[in-house]
């Protein structure tokens, strides 16, 4: 089976590629001297997980279960590695672009924020204290804005960076030959699915949404078992689904 969704693609001819930003998968943590550590659960497992990407919007729906007899309280995080930041950029304003929203079996919560920075990147995680009872579901939902790094046409860009881009997206050799004659720009998702391993057991039900902006436009990423349901989404979905690689996902535009 294929490992690309890319009918017709258009993209681009020579290319500088600035970062992609990141999600992940929730996983519990701890708080140690104003610090966060992620951990793996013993007791609560993912019995679903609901993920939607697009290049404008990242909504994921999780269904978590305490196996424990005792309820259980934790911390949450949800890291970000959003983008390279400018040393003149606004942290507040930046914060305000994402727009981070956590709903908790549908009551909105609010999430703290860690900031660090590392090798030239801002790397945010959202974070909040969670109840778990003994035996009983609970939905977290979160949205936000990605903000991607866009691959940008340029006459001098390097061949070899150019097959780094084909390996990283899983494009096809058609695929890849027409994307570098043509100059579209495009977008980078990324998307860290490694952390929902860090649950008791595997993702009980995964299903993930790739959602392109409009109907001309392409999408190309390594993950088999992709469907095509209207114009502009295709849907992958796994039982008992135990994440070891992360989502890289590149939007193409397709208009011109």
């Amino acid at each position: 089976m294929t490992r690309t969704l890319a009918a017709s693609i258009i993209a681009a001819a020579c290319f500088c590629i600035l970062p992609g930003a990141a999600g992940a998968n929730d996983t519990t943590a701890v708080l140690e001297g104003g610090h966060l550590t992620l951990t793996k659960s013993a007791t609560v497992s993912m019995e679903s997980e609901d993920l939607l990407i697009s290049p404008s919007k990242v909504h994921v729906a999780y269904v978590f279960r305490n196996r424990g007899s005792t309820d259980l309280d934790t911390r949450v995080a949800f890291p970000l590695r959003e983008k390279e930041l400018d040393p003149v950029d606004d942290l507040a304003r930046f914060r305000e672009e994402i727009g981070f929203r956590l709903t908790i079996d549908g009551v909105e919560r609010h999430a703290e924020h860690e900031i660090k920075r590392s090798n030239g990147f801002l790397l945010v995680t959202y974070h909040w204290e969670q109840t778990f009872p003994a035996g009983r579901p609970v939905t977290v939902v979160h949205e936000y804005v990605p903000h991607g790094g866009f691959i940008i046409p340029r006459p001098d860009y390097p061949y070899e960076g150019w097959q780094k881009v084909v390996r990283d997206y899983c494009m096809e050799p058609r695929v890849a030959a027409w994307t570098r004659r043509a100059e579209r720009s495009a977008q980078q998702v990324h998307y860290v699915l490694r952390t929902g391993a860090n649950w008791n057991g595997p993702i009980g039900h995964f299903r993930l949404t790739i959602r392109k902006t409009k109907a001309t436009d392409k999408v190309t990423l390594c993950l088999d078992g992709i469907k095509r349901v209207n114009e502009t989404d295709s849907v992958i979905e796994k039982k008992d689904f135990l994440p070891k690689t992360d989502l890289r996902i590149l939007f193409v535009d397709g208009d011109g």
